[in-house]
């Protein structure tokens, strides 16, 4: 609750160490559920580190996150899965979920198409908003699809279990 673009970045050394414990335990997939994975000072080491270890890895993120040079190194970590939470094809409907968004939808295909090159598994996952048109967004998917990303279908805004919206409601 109320934390988007506030974070506290984890001790890349502590989060090596529990991957190393699990690969001991014959754990061989790790997938990070992690809305802003791939932001802080110490991802490249934490991804080159991650590709020295017999591991894959999956990721929940957002790909404005990234550019080409990161991606590189995510595929080099042996992510073999990355869902990315796009949410609205308009930068209004981005604005309005308080995404923070600063590159164009363009720039958001051609991150998902370049990731997709490397990256067994992209997804772009989508929320109705009211700026967004439905034949939009079926050209839109249409394009990443033609290059292997799956796109969802949109899905109504729903709160997060945990925040006070939610609990209102239920």
């Amino acid at each position: 609750t109320l934390f988007r673009n506030k974070f506290r970045e984890r001790d890349v050394d502590q989060v090596l160490m529990v991957v190393d414990r699990l690969l001991v335990r014959g754990v061989n997939y790790i997938y990070w559920i992690d809305e802003i994975f791939g932001v802080g000072k110490n991802v490249r080491r934490l991804l080159q580190e991650l590709g020295s270890r017999q591991i894959e890895i999956g990721l929940q993120t957002r790909i404005d996150l990234w550019d080409e040079e990161s991606l590189d190194l995510l595929a080099g970590a042996r992510c073999i899965s990355m869902e990315c939470g796009i949410e609205s094809i308009t930068e209004a409907g981005r604005d309005e979920l308080n995404k923070n968004c600063r590159i164009s939808t363009a720039r958001l295909s051609e991150l998902l198409i370049y990731a997709k090159q490397r990256i067994p598994w992209v997804q772009a996952n989508l929320i109705l908003t009211d700026h967004d048109d439905r034949e939009e967004i079926r050209r839109w998917q249409e394009n990443l699809k033609a290059h292997g990303v799956w796109v969802s279908e949109p899905v109504p805004m729903f709160p997060y279990p945990g925040t006070p919206q939610y609990a209102q409601m239920f």
